[in-house]
Formats: C-alpha cells, sequence, structure tokens
C-alpha cells in the first residue's frame, strides 16, 4: 500500500496509510504485516494547487469538498494531490511504522519552482534563500498593525484562552477572519488579478464537526468564502474520540491539512511572485502528534535513548 510520512523521528517513519493504494500514483509504497511495515521506495507527497482556485474548499490531499451542516465532509471530485487514497491508521495506537533507513527525502528546490506540483514537505530554506522582510501586511487591525506589525514573509503565533473554553473574551478565530477579511478588501481591485496578486488561505486542522461547521458559517458571513481557499481535515470525530487511534488519526491529519494550506500559499507566491496569507487553526495537534510518536519511540527504545537522540538532533 502507500502512505504519506507525516512524522519521521530516526530511525522512525511515522506513515498515514493509503487503504485504497491502487488509485494513488506517488507517495511512498510500502510492505508490511500487521501493524509494522517497512518502505520499499519513496515518492514526495505532491499537490496540483493548479486545481485549486478562489473559493475552493479541499481536503489535505488538495480533492474537493463539500461540509456539510453537521460539520461532516462529503467529496464529490478528485483529488488534486499524487500521494493517497481514503486513508487508515496502521499501527495501534494510530500510526504506521516503518524503519526509515535508506530513505532519501531531500529534494532539489531548482526542479520544481516552475512545476505545476508542489512537494508537501520540503528542506527549511537557508538564511540565503529568504528575501527581505521589507514591507510590512496592513491586516486592518489596529492593535496588530501598531503594536505588532507583520511584515511579509514573516510568521505570527497568536495565543489565547482556549476556543469554546468556559472564559470568553479571546475569540482568535473571529480576528484571523477578521484580518482574512481586510486583507481580501484591501486586494479586490488589484489592476492585474493574475499577476502578483493576494491570495488568502485558511487552513483548519481540526477534526469537530462542530468546529468545522462554525469556522466555515463564519467564513461565509465574513463574505469571504469565495475569495479564499479553505483546507479542512477530514476526520470525523466519534464516540471513540477518547482511544489512541482516534486521537492519532486525528494529529496526523492536522498536520497533513497544515502543510497543505503552507504548499498551496508557498506555489502560489513563488509562482506568481505575489503574497500569500496562511492562517493555520491551530497547532495544538502538532503537538499531539509529536506526543503520540514519543510514546511509541519510547516503548521500543526506552525513555533514555529517545531523550538522548532528541538531543543530538535525532528528531524531525
Amino acid at each position: 500500500s502507500t502512505g504519506m510520512i507525516v512524522a519521521h523521528r530516526h530511525p522512525i517513519a511515522f506513515v498515514l496509510l493509503d487503504s485504497a493504494s491502487s488509485e494513488a500514483t506517488g507517495g511512498s509504497s510500502v510492505d508490511g504485516n500487521n501493524n509494522e511495515c517497512s518502505i520499499s521506495n519513496t515518492k514526495l507527497a505532491t499537490l496540483d494547487p493548479t486545481s485549486i482556485p478562489a473559493g475552493s474548499t479541499v481536503d489535505h490531499l488538495g480533492r474537493h469538498v463539500s461540509v456539510l451542516s453537521d460539520g461532516s465532509v462529503s467529496r464529490s471530485l478528485p483529488r488534486a494531490a499524487s500521494i493517497l487514497g481514503d486513508e487508515k491508521i496502521g499501527l495501534a495506537p494510530g500510526v504506521g511504522i516503518a524503519t526509515a533507513e535508506g530513505i532519501s527525502l531531500s529534494v532539489d528546490a531548482s526542479s520544481i519552482d516552475g512545476a505545476s506540483d508542489r512537494p508537501m514537505f520540503v528542506p527549511i530554506p537557508k538564511i540565503s534563500d529568504i528575501g527581505l522582510i521589507d514591507s510590512p501586511l496592513v491586516t486592518g487591525i489596529t492593535a496588530i498593525d501598531a503594536l505588532t506589525p507583520i511584515g511579509k514573509g514573516q510568521n505570527m503565533l497568536v495565543i489565547g484562552q482556549e476556543e469554546g473554553s468556559a472564559q470568553e473574551g479571546v475569540n482568535k478565530r473571529g480576528w484571523m477572519i477578521n484580518l482574512l477579511r481586510n486583507v481580501v478588501e484591501n486586494h479586490k481591485n488589484e489592476a492585474d488579478p493574475s499577476s502578483g496578486k493576494m491570495r488568502c488561505y485558511y487552513g483548519l486542522t481540526s477534526g469537530d464537526g462542530e468546529v468545522r461547521s462554525s469556522v466555515l458559517k463564519a467564513i461565509d458571513e465574513a463574505g469571504i468564502q469565495d475569495d479564499i481557499v479553505t483546507v479542512v481535515s477530514d476526520h470525523v470525530t466519534g464516540d471513540s474520540s477518547d482511544m489512541p487511534t482516534e486521537k492519532a488519526m486525528e494529529a496526523a491529519k492536522a498536520v497533513a491539512a497544515a502543510a497543505a494550506s503552507c504548499t498551496l500559499g508557498e506555489h502560489h507566491a513563488l509562482t506568481t511572485g505575489g503574497d500569500a496569507v496562511v492562517i493555520i487553526d491551530d497547532i495544538n495537534l502538532h503537538k499531539s502528534l509529536w506526543d503520540i510518536t514519543t510514546q511509541e519511540l519510547v516503548k521500543i527504545y526506552g525513555t533514555d535513548a529517545v531523550v538522548e537522540a532528541d538531543l543530538s538532533g535525532g528528531s524531525s
């Protein structure tokens, strides 16, 4: 079967396995038995951003989807990613596990800048490859523009009370949707929409149907649904959400959805010379995947070995 490597912590690769590998044309080919497997060959997981115009709602594979009123995800069109079909988790408590010896995950960036397909996981760029941050992103939110301005090419972490908690008054999602609305409005009258245009992406990592439905409703009410690309996790949190397998599934798909959002933004910037705003909502499930993979490593190698490996740079 095939799958997407969502975490690589030497010497183990954690793979989101494909249950319909006959449909896949890329990704990682995996041979295995029961819950353990070995990677026989690898190809970069890619998206085709050219098939995902503004106004699209897609999953982490670039497949066009519809979010129903109950928050569930319905697929109607072929995927834009040359990787998995419908996924399943291969290793209890929820991640495929494969030895990573002999795997090369490197990529020549020069060979993909002009290509329609964009790899989802690429090496961190060198400082010399990063452009000078010399112009601001005007968000239209005074608290941000005056106190914590964002430069184009910069990252910002928004921290606050958990959404939906008993304590009110933060509404991080509301702030970010308002930010996107302002950015969309500021760039609607650009002379040449096809060249150098600002493009906005909202990556929603939650597998909770209520959260998914609420966020899509807020985006629609803001009037920007047709102006941005929304990437959602298609995971469905059910009655068994407290089980390790479900938690691992949600975390793995969250990481993939965030990666897909950033991939689309990077492709737009590199191929058009324009700017991209990417919102990732949120990164809590990245920590969950880290915790899950750590637990698996501890089971196999013991706590001391895992700590020593991480201190020496053995995680990625």
